[in-house]
């Protein structure tokens, strides 16, 4: 995930639903209206999404916007294309206890968070984090995948020989909650533990259609994080194989029509303190 232009090209899903879960969700910001107020957004990627939708929920007067991540080459493009005096990116990771730290011990008065925590296997300080980041009556609003059928292809396709010494933490790519029966018990225990409280959440089943088998493969490639440690000739055997094993288990195999079904579950959660 570290192709700012393969993914900007290809991040129609992310977009999609980033943009519609803030004007379903953004009255629950909080805001000072005193040149004071600051948003910080984890797991920004090259920042479209902060520039192009969540800009538009901040009041006009707000004090600064605060973007972070852990790819060096997202946050360059951020940097180059959408920062200003009132917008910055920093290269912090949300899982690590020294987040907080990292950002000078500054808290936000709203955070945002889409497509970004169900990469990270850490879940208790990802919560401890947002306690630490969120100041007093702020507002987070976060949605991660806690289901998609491409968590069990890389399974599927880690265990095949001609991938497998690529694919050794395949674990660690994969949604915490993938196999979580009760994914919403375990986000609001988290919460408790930290002395966040939950002002909404619910698990959202979600449908896409990609347009053809061409566009699915641009999207795979743009978020996978094993054919960058490949051959290019692999890589290329890696994403086909990958393509056939959705033929194979979705509800594509049943029809003839060219666009390709996705369905996956998304964890929405509205917190404060």
């Amino acid at each position: 995930m570290n192709n700012s232009d393969l993914y900007l090209r290809n991040n129609d899903v992310q977009r999609r639903d980033s943009s519609d879960l803030l004007d379903e969700f953004s009255h629950y910001f909080k805001w000072r209206y005193d040149r004071f107020d600051n948003l910080l957004d984890i797991g920004c990627g090259p920042g479209d999404v902060l520039f192009d939708f969540t800009l538009q929920k901040i009041p006009e007067n707000f004090h600064k916007i605060v973007g972070i991540d852990i790819s060096n080459e997202m946050l360059n493009y951020a940097r180059e294309n959408f920062g200003n005096e009132f917008i910055e990116f920093h290269r912090v990771d949300i899982s690590e206890i020294s987040a907080f730290q990292r950002l000078d011990n500054q808290q936000f008065h709203n955070i945002t968070s889409f497509y970004c925590l169900h990469w990270i296997q850490n879940q208790k300080q990802v919560f401890a984090n947002i306690q630490k980041l969120l100041s007093k009556d702020g507002t987070a609003i976060i949605a991660f995948l806690t289901y998609t059928p491409l968590f069990d292809i890389y399974e599927r396709l880690s265990r095949m020989n001609k991938y497998k010494q690529f694919m050794s933490d395949v674990k660690n790519f994969i949604s915490p909650y993938h196999y979580e029966k009760r994914p919403l018990d375990v986000v609001k225990s988290y919460c408790n533990e930290n002395g966040l409280i939950v002002k909404h959440i619910e698990l959202r089943e979600k449908t896409f259609y990609y347009q053809n088998y061409s566009h699915l493969k641009d999207a795979v490639e743009s978020i996978n994080p094993f054919t960058k440690r490949m051959p290019k000739k692999l890589a290329k055997y890696f994403i086909n194989d990958y393509v056939k094993l959705v033929k194979e288990i979705t509800e594509n195999r049943f029809n003839n029509d060219e666009k390709i079904i996705s369905r996956y579950k998304l964890l929405i959660a509205v917190l404060t303190k």
